[in-house]
């Protein structure tokens, strides 16, 4: 399995009235994402709505939530991506976490409503989503205390100007 993490991006309908807020618009890596996480609880429940979007995502949870055995299981979900291609695009631990890993659990809390932890393995390239768990604060992290990826191009091309002091070798600056 193969996915795309994304930078959110918000949209806002500029004709709203001030004070009022704006109309959520999604972008098309927020679509994306919402296909990707939608197809994923299609593979869990065995069917899909016919309704698209958002409404349709609904549908299926609900589903989800009506297939379940208990609570504590329907509350408590994982999908495991086997390789994430951002990451193994990227070759970059500060941007797999400040541009996917970071944005996608507060998208999620945020506009969803469901609390979502990511385990991106650096080694592998895979990553483990935890919906229904809380992340750990940030200096608990695990992800973000690991060293800076040696295939990493931009932690290379510090290494080749020198911009590393022994102190800070190992640290990811993106971090």
């Amino acid at each position: 399995m193969m996915v795309w993490c994304y930078l959110i991006s918000m949209q806002v309908d500029a004709a709203a009235a001030p004070g009022k807020g704006g109309e959520y618009r999604p972008s098309f890596a927020d679509n994306l994402l919402l296909a990707f996480f939608r197809s994923k609880m299609v593979e869990e429940v065995g069917w899909d709505s016919e309704k698209p979007g958002y409404a349709g995502l609904m549908e299926v949870a609900n589903r989800l939530m009506v297939k379940g055995k208990s609570a504590s299981e329907t509350e408590q979900a994982a999908v495991f991506v086997e390789k994430c291609k951002y990451l193994e695009e990227s070759k970059c631990l500060g941007i797999c976490i400040n541009t996917c890993k970071l944005p996608t659990q507060t998208f999620f809390k945020d506009r969803m409503g469901v609390d979502l932890y990511m385990e991106p393995n650096f080694e592998d390239y895979s990553c483990q989503f935890n919906f229904g768990v809380p992340p750990p604060p940030l200096d608990a992290d695990k992800a973000l205390k690991e060293p800076c990826l040696d295939i990493c191009t931009n932690a290379r091309r510090r290494r080749e100007l020198g911009r590393n002091s022994v102190t800070d070798e190992l640290s990811c600056p993106q971090v």
